[in-house]
């Protein structure tokens, strides 16, 4: 794969014989999940991310049973994501403060801003919405909106500064 450098066109040109994929937006999600987790960790912060949920399903692959003349499938678990109160991905502590947060890209923070109007309860000032943004100096980083609007004004968080220990 080659990456073309700034001013030059449109990004990563892929060579010869490689496919394109397409974009799992869940990895991503999850990717950038585990990156903010980390991220407040290093600022002080007990982080925990909403766990996985069990859900049941039937399995219309297996042959059903017959139970009082209907057709009945057997049920099958399957592990889904959900956030908390379907509104927040994580909540963060620390000795002086408590929020929920959302993580997202900052392309999609209006989208996240609709589905935060729409949470069964009003958010605290606390809370925040966490969008990733690659542009920039520096270039990696989360931009902080704050409730009640989820505006940005101007914080953001930063990667933790490697010690002199771990850069070999």
């Amino acid at each position: 794969m080659y990456v073309k450098h700034e001013g030059e066109g449109e990004g990563v040109t892929q060579g010869r014989g490689m496919k394109s994929r397409p974009i799992n937006r869940a990895a991503k999600g999850a990717r950038l999940e585990a990156l903010a987790k980390a991220w407040l960790e290093a600022e002080g912060y007990a982080v925990e991310m909403c766990p996985n949920q069990v859900i049941w399903i039937p399995n219309k692959k297996a042959p059903p049973r017959m139970i009082h003349g209907r057709a009945v499938y057997p049920l099958v678990p399957i592990a889904v994501r959900r956030d908390f109160w379907g509104c927040f991905d994580g909540i963060a502590v620390n000795d002086f403060e408590r929020f929920f947060f959302q993580v997202t890209v900052w392309s999609e923070v209006g989208h996240k801003r609709f589905q935060l109007a729409k949470c069964p309860f009003q958010p605290l000032l606390q809370d925040r919405i966490l969008a990733y943004s690659n542009e920039g100096s520096p270039s990696r980083h989360f931009k902080v909106l704050n409730a009640p609007d989820f505006i940005w004004q101007g914080k953001c968080l930063l990667p933790p500064k490697a010690s002199p220990t771990e850069a070999f």
